[in-house]
Parts: C-alpha cells; structure tokens; sequence
C-alpha cells in the first residue's frame, strides 16, 4: 500500500514538472468584450483565465469581439508570456470602419452624415461605429423628396457598403387664387382652370415653373415661382390689374432729304396662266437703298405712292470687327463677280473667249471657297465654241446656284452686329425720309402702312420683348404702343386697308410654343386670339396667313373672327409671304416650286396659279399696290432691293 502511495506522488511530481500554468485578468478598451479562447465563449471582459501549457496543449487562439468595434485575434502560446510576464493581458479594440459608397438619382444630391453634411452624390464616406452602432445617412435634393438610410454596424462587416439610392420628385397641391376670380390660369403653358383651382405640382430638376393669368379687361400677369415661394403655404396669390396701355413720350422725326433714286419699273403684258417674266434681262430697277454693307431688306409695304421699308445698320465698335466686317465686304464682291460673269456667259456665248481670258480675274474665289472655283475653272476649260456654252448651261446654272448660296453663307451675320430702323420713299419722287430713330439699341421692323401712319414691331423699352408700335409719319407726333402683353413677341402687323380701323399679326406668348394668330383695334382695345399662324394680311372680313403642313410653308384663309379655315397652296413645295390684292380678288405670294423663290398670284380660292417672276435670283415679301404694281424685294444684281411690275390678266 505504501508503495501504491509514493507511486502516485512520484507521477503528479512528474507531471507538474512537464505542465506550466499561467493565470492572467484579461482586460479590454472598450470593456465588455466577448472573450473567446479557442472558438469557447468564456464570457465578457474583464475576467481572468488560467492557461495551462503541455505538450498536448501549446497554443490558445484568443478572440475579443465586440459590437460596433473590429474583431481581435490573438495567438497565446508559453513564449508569449515569456516575453509579456505581466498578470494582465490588455487588449485594445478599434472601431469598425466602412467605406461606404452612395450613388443618387439624380446626382449632386447632399449627403448628410447624423445630421452633418459630409458632401454631394457621387460620393464615398468613411463610417466609424464603435460605441455608435448604427449611423444615420440623409440624402437631399431641392425638388425631390429627402431619404434616411439607417446604416447599421452589421452591414459593413466586410468593411464597404455600396448603395444607389433614388429620389422621387416632390409633388405639391398648389392653389392658384387670383383677384377678381375666374381668370384663365396657365401653368408651363399649359391651360389647368379658372381660379382658384389648385394643382398637384411635380417639382425635380423643373424647381422654377411659370404661372400666367388672363382676364378680360386686365392684363396678362406672369409669374414665376420656385419651391421656396410655395412650399410653406402651398397657394400662389395673384393681384390682376386693369388694362392700360402706356405711352411713351414723342419723338421727333426729322425728315433728311438724300441723293434722289429712281424706280424704274416695267409692263409686261402677257396671258393669262403664262409665266409674266420672259427673261432676267427684261426688268432692271435701280436699288431703292443703298448702303456700305449688302443688306437685307426685310417685309416692306406700300400704300398709294408711299414705300415703306427696313434699313438695316451695321454696329462697329472697334477696329477688329471693322475688318470682320471688310471681310465679309470684299468676300461678298468676288462671289458677285463670279455671278455676274456665269450669267453673263449665259446670255453672251459668242464672247466665249473673252470669258476664257477673264478666268484669271477670279483668282481671289479660291480663298474664299477652293471647290467652287476648280469647278468654274474646270467649265471654262471644256467650252471651246459658242455651242458649248448652250451644251453646258445647265453646268452653268448650277455654279450660279452654288455660288448664290455661297454667297448666302457668307453674308449671314450676327443680330448683334446691326440695328434697323423705318424708312420712307415716295414712287414720285423718290426721296429718303427716316420714320423711325433707333439710336443704334432698338429693332424696328416689319412695317404696314395705312394713310398716314406706319405700324411696325420693334423691342423698344424691352430689349427681349416685341410690340406693335404707331408712328404718324405726316406729324412726328411721338410713338405709340399697340401690343402690351408681357414677355410676348409681336411681328407682322397688317392693317385692313379698307377701313384702317383693325389690324392682324402675328404672336409668340410666353406660353406657346408656336405663332398665333391675333387681330387688334388700332387704338390697342379689343386683342382677340385666333390660331395658329404666321405672316397673317387682313383685307374686309378674311385673314391670310401661314401654316406649316407636313414640313412646308402652306397658305390658308378664314374669316375674321377664325372660322372658315381653308386650305390654298397643299403640294410639296414652300408656299410664303401672302398679301391681298386692293380689290380681294387675288392673293400675290412667294413659293420655290420652281426651285428658286418666285413671284405668283392665285384666286383667293386657291385656283389659277400663276408664276410671275423667273429671275433666278429670290423674289420675296409682295404688296400688291392700289396702283396695280407689284411691289417686291429681290437681290437682282446681288444686292437687296426693291422692284416692281404690273401684271396685266387677261380673265
């Protein structure tokens, strides 16, 4: 028994030589961790453990886990101690760390981080948690409704988070009240009831939305508002105000008599339904304007034998833009030159050496365009007789046309570039008279002419709006605004020449997205809207005017008040600038059916077309005068200006 005994102590002597324990606090920042040892919970910092090492037993996996904060993992093993000796085993965790990576619908939307802003869409943050478990991500975007995401510390243990988030448009229930009730409300153009009517208002990326008012008897108001101005009372309140038409004070006209310009004009007597203009050399009228710059003049009219129409002004600042402008002089004069000497090869072939040896005087048209010129050159080298230039006319017709528009290229300039004014010449004595003084700032055109007043557009007083104006051109009795409908562009007026008492024209409002169609008193009462439309001549009780069908510029007519819509020009060509004849019985318009803009006329009814002009220059704008010409404007000679024929009809 004794030896049983001093066996047992001579082998826990043995084992405790062979095993070695080690008993440490295991202490953790934060505390509170989970302690595991060797994937076995042991429970929650601080607590003490005892480590026992043997030679089946030589390593401890240590694992310090805690919420908000990143995994620790430690490997214990005997050498451990012996290099860290202390009874306290401190552990330190860091806080858990995401990238967290948010993308919106729409972008540069604002990232709020609880509460902070931390930048726009797209956008990546660092989210620390630690003690704060969860962190709350807002996304705004004026117009749209905001967002909270609630990150929690569980969606980013594997330290990045990728969202995209997308944001619904803020709709809000607007009332629209106005004072007196019952005015026409437009909201983006679009027609949504009388007041007060409320409607749900979509907002996004359209944070500024148009409202307009109509009443009769007050004028247009238009406002513009944005979320801030609704969002707190939801309602939009309007003051209407009676209308009233401001004058401006007068401005003087002084008449200045210039060097005298002779209109010549020509009769052609030809039949019925045959084309009037036998050749470009028949007709040959000195231009009416003249000035430094080729000029377009824009719509003209006539009335008895007053002419009225544009001048147009160039704007020359400084020395840069004078040899801009010189340029475009000097390139315009050789592609004239090129022109007149195709033509008159046309109408020369005998003389085609001569035109041979002339080459060499277009030398400069290669600078300005190189193809046209190796083509010019290349014809001439192939006509050898007075035959080949008849063989190659139709070669010769299309150079002219390419450089006429060529030549339209060059001479296209910049609004900014120009001012324009009314001006007035007589038929008997052609004298320059200024009707209207722009002072290099305003825009008059388009005029119409009934006795002694002149009727044109102009962006006087607001430099972005046009207006009708009056002006007395016997009394220089001041301006007189016709149209006052805010932010509206009004052009084209034509005066019922039969009793001068009403005028139609045309009208872009804020709310529209094409013309219309207006009549007016002539004293400004009475605006009545009819449709769609432009280029509109009023004559009795019927309107003219264009329309676009199917891509091309047709010609319509209807009654006075809108009714009786028809139809006159429906084929595949450009039909354009439509007037009355004095007695009503005819229109005179421009159409391209020929492939060049031409004079034409037909029956108010659309029958007995008829081409008057062939020049292969642009006839366009036509008044037919009391006198019994037709007035129009052409670049015959290349240079804009102002012509006329009598066409004789035989019925």
């Amino acid at each position: 028994m004794k030896e049983k005994v001093l066996w047992i102590l001579l082998f826990l002597v043995v084992l405790q030589g062979c095993a070695t324990t080690k008993k440490v606090k295991i202490v953790t920042e934060p505390s509170k961790a989970k302690v595991l040892v060797n994937h076995t919970p042991m429970g929650t910092s601080p607590l003490e453990y005892k480590f026992t090492f043997s030679d089946k037993v030589n390593v401890y996996n240590l694992e310090i886990k805690k919420e908000g904060y990143k995994p620790q993992k430690l490997v214990i093993s005997k050498d451990y101690f012996a290099k860290n000796p202390s009874e306290v085993l401190k552990i330190k965790l860091k806080p858990l760390v995401c990238k967290f990576n948010l993308v919106s619908t729409p972008l540069e939307a604002k990232v709020y981080l609880d509460g902070h802003l931390v930048g726009k869409t797209p956008i990546t943050v660092d989210l620390v948690f630690g003690d704060v478990l969860k962190r709350k991500v807002t996304i705004e975007k004026k117009g749209y409704l905001s967002k909270d995401l609630i990150v929690s510390y569980v969606d980013c243990l594997e330290g990045f988070l990728n969202k995209n988030i997308s944001l619904k448009p803020l709709r809000l229930k607007v009332t629209f009240i106005t004072q007196p009730e019952e005015a026409e409300v437009y909201l983006d153009g679009n027609f949504i009831g009388l007041s007060p009517v409320t409607k749900d208002i979509v907002f996004g990326d359209k944070l500024r939305h148009t409202a307009i008012f109509i009443k009769d008897g007050f004028n247009k108001e238009i406002v513009d508002f944005d979320l801030k101005d609704v969002e707190k009372k939801k309602k939009l309140f309007v003051v209407l105000k009676k209308l009233e038409y401001k004058f401006l004070p007068r401005l003087e006209i002084k008449y200045q008599p210039e060097e005298k310009k002779i209109l010549y004009s020509v009769e052609v007597e030809k039949a019925y339904k045959e084309t009037i203009e036998t050749s470009p050399s028949v007709l040959y009228v000195e231009r009416v304007i003249f000035e430094r710059l080729p000029i377009i003049i824009g719509k003209i009219d006539v009335h008895k034998d007053r002419i009225i129409y544009t001048r147009i002004y160039p704007k020359v600042s400084n020395p840069d833009e004078q040899r801009r402008l010189n340029t475009i002089v000097f390139q315009i004069k050789e592609l004239r030159d090129t022109i007149i000497y195709l033509q008159n090869m046309l109408q020369f072939p005998k003389k085609y050496e001569l035109f041979k040896r002339q080459i060499k005087s277009l030398v400069y048209l290669q600078k300005i365009d190189k193809p046209l010129f190796e083509n010019v050159r290349s014809l001439i080298s192939r006509i050898n007789s007075p035959i080949d230039v008849r063989l190659l006319s139709n070669k010769i017709k299309n150079l002219i046309q390419q450089a006429v528009a060529v030549l339209e290229r060059v001479k296209t300039l910049d609004v900014k570039d120009f001012s324009s004014e009314i001006w007035m010449t007589t038929i008997r004595n052609p004298r320059k008279i200024r009707v209207t003084f722009s002072r290099e700032r305003w825009v008059d055109f388009s005029p119409s002419i009934y006795e002694n007043f002149v009727y044109f557009s102009s962006n006087r007083g607001s430099l972005r709006d046009f207006d009708i104006w009056r002006v007395n051109i016997n009394r220089p009795s001041g301006l007189t605004k016709i149209t006052n409908f805010p932010y509206s562009k009004d052009f084209s007026p034509s005066v019922d020449i039969s009793t001068g008492s009403i005028m139609a024209f045309e009208s872009l409002p804020p709310d529209a997205l094409e013309k219309q169609i207006w009549t007016i008193k002539v004293d400004g009462t009475l605006p009545s809207q009819l449709k769609v439309g432009t280029e509109p001549d009023i004559l009795k009780d019927k309107i003219v005017y264009v329309r676009c069908e199917k891509g091309k510029q047709q010609i319509w007519i209807m009654n006075i008040d809108g009714s009786g819509e028809t139809l006159l020009t429906e084929d595949i060509y450009n039909s354009f600038h439509p007037r009355f004849s004095p007695d009503g019985q005819w229109i005179v318009y421009v159409s391209d059916e020929s492939g060049n803009k031409d004079i034409w006329i037909m029956k108010t009814d659309g029958s007995h077309k008829t081409q008057l002009t062939t020049n292969p220059s642009s006839d366009i704008y036509p008044v037919w005068n009391t006198d019994g010409y037709i007035y129009f404007v052409s670049n015959r000679g290349l240079m804009w200006g102002i012509w006329r024929l009598k066409p004789v009809i035989k019925e």
